[in-house]
């Protein structure tokens, strides 16, 4: 049995215009151990995909899947008591922005224990103090560094705070929205190998979302990549990389510089993506696509094999590999 299931999940925000489709019949699948990368534009859906596992969307939001199910136990059915049992316990959130997400007036060792105290309250303070000390150390800040406050902290040490505090009740799924953005390059590379260790040593499923493929490509096992709240195309990371088959996915990878080739201007992805308010009819990324053909406007395309277990969602991908 898979860690999660997703099948069909659509969610949908109420507006003064009328609904926004915002994920439209999105399935996912994700093993124990494995860090699944979820890739695209601002406002592709990825963050409002994750976010409807926990159900920590806004009142707003109307969420619908035929299953949606964690370790074989069914979401959607449980009351919000039961999910509020399931958060952080099983499925835990490092949100983007680690500065405004922890508490400016609270010290980053009592924010670890927060969860701790209020998931687990029969475990004793000793206790619950000495596993903070541990996941503090676990993620690379010095356990004395705990009675600091959140400014007194560099980027790269709130996200590994962040990171502790999403640990501290032991999950099955961890979701890590942009857990790199707006840090350096180097510190970059410590969070993502931060991040596949704790996979490789706690067994942790992840869900890793990012702008940047290169993130992707450097820290996942799996990757989707949406476009529309859809999916465009979805594989494994050097089959979607070496040979994307959807042209959304190879113009994602092309507007990123090739520091191996000529120095050339890279050009981003032209036009710009649709207007959710208004139902999509055919493809959804027909009017900013190089090969279009009239079927694109028309009918939309269905997820199919590319190769193996990498699948696209274009009418041309056998032909445009």
């Amino acid at each position: 049995m898979a860690l999660l299931e997703i099948d069909q999940l659509s969610v949908r925000f109420a507006t003064s215009v009328g609904d926004v489709l915002a994920v439209d019949r999105v399935s996912l699948r994700l093993e124990r151990g494995e860090l699944l990368g979820l890739a695209g534009e601002s406002g592709c859906g990825k963050t409002t995909t994750a976010l409807a596992l926990p159900r920590l969307l806004p009142p707003t939001a109307r969420v619908d899947a035929t299953r949606m199910a964690l370790d074989g136990r069914d979401l959607l059915a449980l009351t919000e008591v039961e999910m509020e049992d399931v958060r952080w316990r099983e499925i835990a959130v490092v949100f983007q922005g680690a500065m405004n997400a922890l508490n400016p007036v609270m010290s980053i060792s009592d924010q670890v224990l927060e969860p701790i105290q209020v998931h687990e309250p029969a475990t004793s303070g000793r206790e619950a103090r000495a596993r903070v000390d541990h996941l503090l150390e676990q993620v690379g800040i010095p356990a004395r560094r705990g009675r600091e406050y959140p400014h007194e902290f560099s980027g790269g040490m709130r996200q590994r705070a962040m990171i502790a505090m999403a640990l501290a009740c032991r999950p099955k799924l961890l979701i890590a929205d942009e857990p790199v953005t707006a840090l350096d390059v180097m510190v970059q590379a410590q969070i993502l190998g931060l991040l596949r260790g704790l996979r490789d040593e706690l067994g942790l499923g992840m869900i890793l979302i990012s702008h940047d493929l290169s993130v992707i490509a450097q820290a996942c096992d799996r990757t989707t990549i949406m476009y529309a709240g859809r999916i465009a195309e979805t594989g494994g990371v050097e089959a979607v990389f070496e040979a994307p088959a959807h042209p959304y996915t190879r113009a994602l990878i092309e507007a990123f510089p090739d520091i191996t080739g000529d120095r050339v201007f890279v050009d981003g992805i032209p036009g710009v993506p649709p207007d959710l308010r208004t139902p999509i009819v055919g493809c959804g990324f027909a009017e900013r696509c190089p090969i279009r053909v009239d079927r694109c406007r028309t009918e939309e395309p269905l997820l199919r094999p590319v190769g193996g277990d990498h699948l696209a969602a274009c009418h041309l991908a056998e032909v445009s590999r």
